[in-house]
């Protein structure tokens, strides 16, 4: 602001363009954070199989969309998120073996979808609370359901 009122234009433009990386950064770290959290209540509350099928799925979707997005910002997050993918696919491929049940498991879900778009708007909510508005940019989700 500081530059802005100073009349320093190519000052102000760089904090402003500074302020929107930070805000990028942020927005996808709450975000994954958020969507994980909101997982990890899921999974503790399952009580039998088929509440077991019906969380782990959207779980497994969630987690490759958010390792995927989060490598932008912390690329050493994406093993570790990795991992806890492949334990899930285990998981629910050791389940169905036991109980002779197929799992069906779709890559985005209705449901993964949701906790998404959950999780993009309560960061949203979070970050504006915290940091300035900086012109032009979007309040689209920074998580692909492609």
């Amino acid at each position: 602001m500081a530059a802005v009122q100073a009349h320093d234009q190519e000052s102000g433009k760089a904090y402003s363009n500074e302020l929107n990386e930070v805000r990028k950064m942020e927005k996808i770290v709450t975000q994954s954070k958020i969507a994980l959290e909101q997982i990890t209540t899921r999974l503790q509350t399952v009580t039998d199989i088929g509440d077991f099928a019906a969380t782990i799925a959207p779980a497994i979707g969630v987690i490759r969309n958010v390792r995927a997005t989060l490598g932008e910002a912390m690329p050493d997050a994406q093993g570790a998120l990795g991992e806890i993918g492949a334990q899930l696919t285990s998981i629910m491929a050791d389940v169905g073996q036991i109980t002779g049940t197929s799992f069906y498991q779709a890559e985005n879900s209705e449901e993964a979808d949701k906790i998404l778009a959950e999780a993009s708007a309560i960061a949203e909510k979070r970050m504006s609370e915290s940091l300035p508005d900086v012109p032009n940019t979007t309040g689209q989700s920074i998580f692909s359901t492609e």
